[in-house]
């Protein structure tokens, strides 16, 4: 799948399971993330993404854009040329988490892997020829 614009997939549910398996997703005619989650509006998520057997690349933002409240597992992911390959935001008070396993992140413009608030585990996975490898961050809530 090769989108001129927009996500390739956006995967937009409230407690569901949602597998998405053996897609080779291109944004090099213009798209700007791969796959994105944007589900569940309500915490706590009982929403879970599993990404396997996936190739995604090209993309100006995003392979993976996972940022809302849930659970995302990948498995034998290739992300390459994309702005990032996978972003995890737990930001804004969503408990975003994930799991990696078999990821190789290369030759992305930004970061291999992006974590922002949220817990992941990553295993067996290589960040490579990326601007930054594995990043993670977390911000203090703003005091009013």
């Amino acid at each position: 799948m090769a989108p001129t614009s927009g996500d390739a997939i956006t995967v937009n549910v409230d407690n569901a399971l949602v597998v998405l398996r053996g897609l080779t997703l291109n944004g090099s005619l213009g798209g700007n993330n791969g796959i994105t989650f944007t589900g569940q509006t309500a915490s706590p998520s009982n929403t879970r993404l599993y990404v396997e057997n996936c190739v995604i690349s090209g993309f100006s933002g995003n392979g993976v854009n996972f940022v809302r409240d849930g659970t995302l597992f990948i498995s034998e992911l290739i992300a390459r040329e994309n702005g990032t390959a996978i972003f995890v935001d737990g930001s804004t008070g969503y408990r975003s988490s994930a799991t990696i396993d078999h990821a190789l992140m290369e030759r992305n413009t930004g970061y291999g892997l992006l974590v922002e608030n949220a817990a992941v585990g990553i295993a067996n996975s290589v960040a490579a020829s990326n601007n930054y490898g594995f990043w993670a961050r977390a911000r203090a809530a703003a005091i009013q």
